[in-house]
């Protein structure tokens, strides 16, 4: 059974696009602009409206937009530049910063009352088991 509205809306829906030509023709006369083609949009109508209604409707924001890049503009002609020294330094050797952690772990070790971890090369490349148990995928 159909309800009341399904009813009416069957009743009326081969009036459906002619009252959409109506409404569109009425919003057109009201806000002054030519109707829009029934066929769809072409590519010139759209640009036209995207620049009537996205860009000349903001016109009010472009300004402070553009003082906002002429803000961050100067703020980066003050800025000093760098030489670019930091950036070309190099490395120091491996052997240089293994000392330096060294000395950084003494030092820890005298601040904590421990004796300094010995971290050797040949227990940190040393599996965790001897025996590796075979992975059974089900």
């Amino acid at each position: 059974m159909k309800t009341p509205r399904q009813v009416l809306l069957d009743t009326y829906a081969p009036a459906q696009k002619q009252l959409d030509r109506i409404r569109a023709r009425t919003l057109a006369a009201a806000l002054g602009r030519k109707p829009a083609l029934s066929r769809g949009l072409s590519p010139s109508i759209l640009a036209r409206w995207v620049w009537n209604d996205l860009i000349l409707a903001c016109k009010p924001a472009w300004p402070a937009l553009a003082a906002i890049w002429v803000g961050i503009l100067g703020l980066n002609l003050a800025t000093p530049r760098s030489s670019g020294a930091a950036a070309h330094t190099k490395a120091p050797p491996p052997s240089q910063v293994s000392t330096g952690l060294n000395e950084n772990r003494r030092i820890l070790a005298d601040l904590l009352d421990r004796p300094p971890a010995v971290i050797h090369k040949h227990s940190i490349l040393k599996p965790r088991t001897a025996r590796r148990e075979p992975t059974v995928i089900c």
